[in-house]
């Protein structure tokens, strides 16, 4: 019999997510975290300013009261995207070249 893996299974939070709460979160919290991160990276490859991801989880507050979401998957997508945040700013500021100044 074969399985077949969920994408969630494959994808692995990233370093800047505060490592030592991942063992203790649960398969809808990392869910939730993951989706953070996959929704962040969904609008920063569009070249988005930062007033556009701010607009971005805007819309998505309300979409979560529209449809009553939990405030624990609120909290968790929340953190998802705020680690793909630091994530970008981290590779955006080793990827700078060192300016010589003469």
């Amino acid at each position: 019999m074969l399985t077949q893996e969920t994408n969630s299974s494959k994808q692995a939070l990233l370093p800047t997510y505060p490592q030592h709460i991942i063992e203790a979160l649960t398969p809808r919290q990392l869910r939730a975290t993951l989706a953070g991160q996959q929704y962040y990276s969904h609008f920063h490859g569009t070249s988005a300013t930062q007033e556009q991801l701010g607009t971005a989880i805007e819309r998505r507050k309300q979409q979560w009261q529209r449809n009553h979401a939990s405030l624990e998957w609120q909290l968790h997508f929340t953190r998802g995207w705020n680690s793909a945040l630091l994530a970008e700013q981290k590779a955006a500021t080793q990827e700078q070249p060192a300016v010589v100044l003469c």
